[in-house]
């Protein structure tokens, strides 16, 4: 309310025309549903980082076989599975998912915690080079660059 008042800036108009701009591309771009419900985790676990999100899915598994039942990480990626399931957002999943990207980060920092040393310097390792390897390999679109 306060950032309405002191900006005039409206989240939830905000939202509503993300949400309507996110239908109109996936029909523009034929994104059917099947497909996104595929594509779009594997979309998503690339911009919040492969190992990231490896992490997390780690977190999760290894709370569930202990039994110990971890309600944050479980909750959180049950987020990214509940909208991706409904096919709200199902076009670009890597920028228009950020928001969902702590529901990662924080389980896989937890994870991370648990391991030594070594191990998460090899886990920071592996993500440097998928980095360094998806950059390489990439194709970035350059809207302003005239002939």
């Amino acid at each position: 309310m306060l950032l309405y008042v002191f900006t005039g800036f409206d989240p939830i108009a905000t939202f509503r025309a993300a949400v309507a701009n996110q239908a109109r591309l996936s029909v523009t771009w034929g994104r059917r549903y099947g497909p996104a419900v595929l594509h779009d985790p594997l979309d998503f676990a690339l911009g919040a980082g492969w190992v990231a999100a490896l992490l997390a899915v780690i977190t999760v598994v290894r709370a569930w076989r202990s039994r110990e039942r971890d309600a944050p990480a479980t909750i959180g990626l049950l987020q990214v599975a509940i909208v991706d399931l409904t096919g709200l957002l199902r076009v670009e999943a890597a920028r228009v998912w950020l928001l969902l990207t702590p529901f990662v980060a924080i389980p896989a920092g937890r994870e991370l915690a648990r391991w030594t040393e070594a191990e998460r310097r090899a886990a920071y390792a592996a993500m440097v080079l998928l980095l360094a390897a998806l950059a390489q390999n990439m194709t970035f679109i350059d809207l302003g660059a005239g002939p």
